[in-house]
């Protein structure tokens, strides 16, 4: 169940902070945060949890802060934010009442175990392999422990099959598999007597492998399983069950989930709701589109709406969307009848999630509202231009070692220092007037670029160039040349035919949005620079205020 995010007409202030004492955080505002109120805070927000108290209650004051300028400004009457509180207020007050309906005691998840037990037996097992071919398995074909080893005879698939035969025959009239594993098995895994760990049901073992191996009782060997490396035969050595301990929680939230599902199909089944039939081409804004059990209406622009607020419900039929509201709609009223909202965890959940969701619409009503003017756009431009520099470049490969001879050249393969030696001519020579084209052409290895007159492209800041490369080139002008820069394999000449700069129609946008995240950033951190907490030292009561404003 996803976290709670509520509209709730339920103040902060009246769920956390009563308590008298001990208080954990006192903020600017006076509000008062207690021990319970702290333990309380963290359940409701797991992420939290393994964070320091400290930065813990400065992100909740964070949040207040944020949540009171919600306020301030009337976002909550405000499109779309009126509008998905209140389908959020409605969603959540129906997932409490599932949460309420699924009710799972301690004795129900101890009978699932013992009633399922079967599907978390551990098996131990050991392994006989049979190679053939004397080719070593595929990394993905078996489990590690079914890792491969030199062959001394090599098999055929048939030899080996016929040899893991009859080592099973002899097994199951009496010999002894471990003995039998010693001298034949032809995997590592024979060092440590053949064993291969220990396997669940929930494991990622090969199909043909854990249907051999699941099928058979302690003490039992499959038949021949044939894997790439070669034919297994599988011994279970001792079968074990998961224990309780470990799986309660998974377990409990299984059958949380189980029984959530089912009381909502429950509700579902006995909804009553009326569609009226009607002409889609007469249809206006006001018109009725649906009538619920306790007579309430959804009009066409209420239905629009619903799925601005619910986009993922736009691509199913319009009925199905509006027999789904209908669910929620008849969970949440449930919820109110049972006074949900006013008992734990719920409260707690609830008034936590009211900030939340109220930070989350701040935030998103800050970036919205973030304004860039053209000025600033241009003046960022003109400003940073080096950053929408694209250098045209082209390059020349002087080769050594395995790479000189990779091309069409006949010609001995160079050294390493012969090549830089060679580089560092052609440098010169460039430098001194040669025409780079001419010397591409002559003299680079890069068969490919070579073709194209050295050709390598333009380079931007954002491109995937090598490091040394792009440093390289970094503040020469047209015309010039780098220093040889070495590469795996050889040395790189790159030549600067042109600098151009991407003009401000391409990159308006980009910038746009840099500088609104920026302004967007600049107010969160003034935001959060602005929250004021008290953090009282541990036993230190007295420096709490005696009347905080609340």
């Amino acid at each position: 169940m996803k976290v709670f995010a509520v509209f709730l007409l339920l103040g902060l202030s009246s769920v956390w902070g009563q308590s008298a004492v001990p208080v954990v955080a006192v903020y600017d505002d006076g509000f008062k945060l207690t021990l319970d109120d702290y333990k309380s805070l963290i359940q409701t927000h797991p992420s939290w949890q393994s964070l320091p108290k400290e930065q813990v209650l400065h992100e909740y004051g964070l949040l207040r802060k944020a949540a009171k300028l919600f306020d301030q400004q009337g976002l909550g009457e405000k499109s779309p934010y009126k509008e998905a509180l209140a389908f959020d207020s409605m969603y959540q007050l129906a997932n409490c009442w599932t949460s309420n309906a699924a009710k799972v005691e301690p004795a129900d998840v101890e009978a699932f175990y013992e009633q399922n037990k079967g599907a978390f037996r551990m098996f131990k097992m050991s392994g006989i392999r049979i190679a053939f071919g004397g080719t070593p398995a595929p990394e993905t074909s078996s489990p590690p422990v079914l890792a491969s080893r030199p062959v001394k005879k090599i098999l055929t698939d048939e030899e080996a099959k016929a040899k893991a035969t009859s080592l099973l025959a002899e097994i199951r009239a009496g010999g002894d598999f471990h003995k039998l594993l010693l001298l034949n098995s032809d995997d590592s895994s024979k060092q440590k007597d053949g064993e291969l760990g220990t396997w669940s049901l929930t494991d990622n073992i090969p199909v043909d492998l854990r249907q051999a191996a699941f099928g058979l009782k302690e003490g039992e060997v499959s038949e021949p399983v044939r894997q790439a490396d070669g034919y297994w035969l599988l011994h279970v050595d001792a079968i074990t069950y998961k224990p309780l301990s470990e799986l309660k929680d998974a377990l409990l939230n299984q059958m949380l989930q189980a029984k959530g599902n089912e009381a909502m199909t429950d509700l579902d089944k006995n909804i009553k709701l009326d569609l009226p039939k009607t002409d889609a081409a007469a249809e206006k804004g006001d018109t009725a589109i649906a009538v619920f059990e306790d007579g309430g209406k959804m009009t066409l622009d209420e239905y629009r709406t619903l799925l601005k607020v619910q986009p993922t419900w736009q691509s199913q039929e319009r009925a199905q969307v509006i027999r789904r509201y209908a669910v929620l709609r008849k969970a949440a009223a449930l919820a109110g009848e049972q006074k949900l909202a006013e008992k734990s965890p719920y409260k707690e959940a609830l008034a936590f999630n009211l900030l939340y969701q109220k930070f989350k619409a701040w935030g998103q009503e800050t970036e919205n509202a973030a304004v860039v003017a053209p000025a600033e756009i241009e003046n960022y431009y003109n400003g940073n231009k080096n950053r929408f520099m694209k250098v045209k470049v082209s390059g020349l490969k002087v080769a050594y070692g395995d790479a000189a001879g990779s091309g069409k050249s006949s010609r001995k393969p160079l050294t390493e220092q012969q090549a830089k030696a060679k580089a560092d001519k052609l440098v010169a020579e460039a430098r001194a007037g040669a025409d780079f084209a001419k010397l591409v052409l002559r003299d680079s290895d890069d068969q490919a670029t070579k073709a194209k007159g050295g050709d390598l492209g333009s380079w931007g800041p954002s491109d995937n160039v090598a490091e040394d490369l792009r440093n390289a080139v970094s503040g020469l002008h047209v015309g010039e040349v780098t220093e040889p820069v070495s590469q795996p394999g050889g040395y790189w000449l790159v030549h600067v035919d042109a600098i151009n700069y991407q003009p401000l129609t391409d990159v308006r946008d980009s910038i746009f949005e840099q500088l609104r995240t920026a302004k967007v950033r600049d107010l969160f951190n003034a935001l959060d620079k602005s929250v004021g907490v008290t953090i009282p030292k541990e036993g230190d009561q007295a420096a709490v205020p005696a009347d905080p404003k609340q």
